[in-house]
């Protein structure tokens, strides 16, 4: 099946998978004082963005895990799950940074959406 450019912006749900798709997605940063960034699962542009999140904020010697999880499976390949997975543990590692809880949550777009949306923190 070919993709337009403007297709790929968003992530469509495979009829033929059984599995519910992914509608959000939650990250979680433990900071550390060994400056060595993991994810569970591995994501390289997560830990980009943990990077430059951290040397951002003046904290660049830092260290740290996080945690992705989401509500249902991510498509693989998405640019637009993999943005949001990436914004996602930024927000969560500049919380973390400033005192809070280190997580955060972000929906997924959908079709006609202009990116991602942050949710409000459900564990306050």
């Amino acid at each position: 099946m070919k993709r337009s450019p403007s297709a790929a912006r968003w992530c469509t749900v495979d009829p033929t998978v059984r599995t519910p798709a992914a509608r959000s997605v939650h990250a979680r940063f433990t900071p550390s004082d060994v400056p060595l960034l993991t994810t569970s699962p591995h994501r390289a542009m997560a830990i980009r963005a943990m990077a430059r999140t951290l040397s951002t904020l003046g904290r660049g010697y830092l260290g740290g895990h996080a945690e992705i999880t989401s509500d249902g499976v991510l498509p693989r390949g998405c640019r637009a799950a993999e943005a949001t997975e990436s914004q996602a543990v930024a927000h969560a590692v500049a919380s973390a940074l400033r005192g809070g809880r280190g997580s955060a949550w972000m929906l997924l777009p959908q079709r006609g959406d202009h990116g991602p949306r942050q949710l409000p923190d459900r564990n306050r």
